[in-house]
C-alpha cells in the first residue's frame, strides 16, 4: 500500500491547502463520472503521483514528504525544539560525570538531588513513550464508516467515523488506515472535526483523505497514468481503525547502562565473567527546566498498586556510564492549549514548513498558476545577479544558514528572533 515512507509534523493535505493545490488533484483523483464534473480537467487539476518514477517531470507526494521532514528537522536543529511536539526514543546521553573524570560519583549534586541531563530538544511536554489503544474499526459495511454527498452536488465528499468510546479528549484519538497498527505514517489526518458525544466519538474527513492508497501504486503504460475515478464511493477504503493515542508514564523514561569491571584476579579471569555488555537498570525522569528540556533521570521501578514510580537505588551503589532518554517535546500553538485545535502546529510554524519545503524542491508544483507562480518565487535565487537585473536582500539575511532562495528566507526571517534568544547570555 503506497503511503508517505516518512511522518511529518505538517500533513501534505495541510500542505496543499497552504499552496492552494485543488485537494482532489493532490490525491492523484478527478470525477470523469460527474457531469458536469466537480473539479473541472484543466490546468488546476494536474494530477499529483505518488512516486518519482511515475511521472518524472513533476513533484510526487513522496518527494514532497521527504522534503518537509528535512525542513523540519534543519529548523529544530537550528532553533532547539521541532515545531510541534514528537515522540523521542533511546536518546543516547553521558551520564554527567564528578569533574575528576577518574571517579565515579553517587548520582546527586551539589543541591543534594539527582544529577540533570539536558535532552537534546526542547520544549519538554512530558515523560513517557508513545503508546496507542485500539478504540475500534469503522467499517462501511457496518455504517461506522459513512460517505455522504452534503450539498447534493454528486460527490460523495464528506466521509463520517463514529465509534464508541469511553475516552473523553478529542485530540488524543487518531483515525489510520487498517492494517498498520497505528503506525504514524498511515494516520488519516487531518480531520475536519472531532466530537466525543453520547459515548460516540464522530470523526469527520473529507472523503478524498480516504482514497484507497493501493491506487497511488499504478504503474504508467504508454498511455499514461489514470487518475482515481471517485465519481463514486467504489475507490474509497472501506475500512479504518480509530485509536486512542498517548504518552505513557508507566513505561520506562530512561536506561541506565553501566560498564562492566575487569574480572582479572593475578592474570585469570574469573569464571562467568561477562564482558563487552553493559548491565542496564530501568528508571524514569522528570523535568527540571521546560524550555531547555533539562530533565532528571532517576533509577525507579513503576509499582502498578500504587500507581507510581518508586525510587531505587543504584545497580552496584555507583552512577552509571550512559543513559537513555524516552519523552515528547516541541512547540505547541497556542490555539491547541485553548482547545481550539487538535492540531498541535502553529498557522505559522505550518507555513514556514512548507515555504522551506517548497524552496528545495527541484521540480515544479503542479497546480494553479496562483500555485506555480508562489512555488517559482520560494525556489528563486534572491541573491544571485543576473543580466537582466539583480535583487535587493538586507544584509543580517545573508546570514540563513537554509539558503538565499526565497522560502528559505522566509523561514529565517521567521525563526532569527528565536535563535538571537536561544544563545543569548548574561555576563557576569
Amino acid at each position: 500500500m503506497a503511503r508517505a515512507s516518512v511522518h511529518t509534523l505538517l500533513s501534505l493535505d495541510r500542505y496543499a491547502k497552504i499552496m492552494g493545490i485543488n485537494p482532489l488533484a493532490f490525491n492523484g483523483a478527478q470525477t470523469p463520472g460527474l457531469s458536469p464534473q466537480v473539479f473541472p480537467v484543466g490546468e488546476c487539476d494536474a494530477l499529483w503521483w505518488q512516486y518519482d518514477w511515475q511521472r518524472n517531470d513533476q513533484v510526487s507526494r513522496e518527494q514532497l514528504a521527504q522534503e518537509i521532514a528535512g525542513a523540519e528537522e534543519e529548523l529544530a536543529r537550528i532553533v532547539g525544539y521541532y515545531p510541534a511536539p514528537m515522540w523521542f526514543a533511546k536518546e543516547p546521553h553521558p551520564y554527567p560525570r564528578p569533574y575528576a573524570r577518574e571517579y565515579y560519583g553517587t548520582g546527586i549534586d551539589m543541591r543534594g538531588t539527582y544529577k540533570a541531563v539536558k535532552a537534546k530538544h526542547g520544549k519538554f511536554v512530558q515523560a513517557g513513550q508513545r503508546a496507542t489503544v485500539l478504540i475500534g474499526t469503522a467499517t462501511a459495511a457496518g455504517g461506522t464508516l459513512v460517505y455522504s454527498d452534503a450539498d447534493s452536488d454528486g460527490l460523495y465528499e464528506t466521509a463520517t467515523i463514529t465509534l464508541p468510546t469511553s475516552y473523553t479528549s478529542e485530540c488524543y484519538i487518531k483515525a489510520y488506515f487498517a492494517g498498520h497498527t497505528a503506525e504514524q505514517e498511515w494516520e488519516i489526518r487531518p480531520p475536519r472535526n472531532v466530537t466525543i458525544s453520547g459515548g460516540n466519538v464522530v470523526l469527520v474527513f473529507w472523503a478524498w483523505q480516504l482514497v484507497d492508497p493501493d491506487l497511488w501504486e499504478s504503474f504508467p503504460t504508454s498511455n499514461g497514468l489514470e487518475a482515481i475515478d471517485v465519481s463514486s464511493t467504489s475507490n474509497f477504503v472501506l475500512s479504518a481503525e480509530v485509536y486512542y493515542e498517548y504518552t505513557d508514564f508507566t513505561e520506562t523514561s530512561a536506561r541506565f547502562y553501566y560498564e562492566p569491571y575487569p574480572c582479572t584476579t593475578c592474570g585469570s579471569v574469573e569464571d562467568g565473567c561477562t564482558t563487552c555488555e553493559h548491565d542496564i537498570q530501568d528508571g524514569c525522569i522528570h523535568v527540571r527546566d521546560v524550555e531547555r528540556s533539562i530533565v532528571v533521570p532517576t533509577p525507579a521501578s513503576y509499582d502498578e498498586d500504587e500507581g507510581s514510580w518508586q525510587q531505587s537505588t543504584w545497580d552496584g551503589c555507583r552512577e552509571p556510564d550512559i543513559v537513555k532518554l524516552w519523552y515528547y517535546a516541541g512547540d505547541i500553538d497556542n490555539r491547541y492549549l485553548r482547545s481550539l485545535t487538535c492540531d498541535p502546529l502553529s498557522d505559522q510554524w505550518a507555513k514556514v514548513i512548507a515555504y522551506l519545503a517548497t524552496a528545495r524542491l527541484e521540480r515544479p508544483l503542479c497546480g494553479c498558476s496562483n500555485t506555480v507562480a508562489l512555488s517559482e518565487y520560494l525556489r528563486e535565487d534572491a541573491a544571485k545577479s543576473t543580466r537582466e537585473g539583480s535583487h535587493t536582500v538586507p544584509f543580517w539575511m545573508l546570514d540563513s544558514p537554509f539558503g538565499k532562495r526565497r522560502g528559505e528566507l522566509f523561514a529565517w526571517k521567521y525563526i532569527a528572533k528565536f535563535v538571537d534568544r536561544q544563545f543569548s547570555v548574561a555576563v557576569i
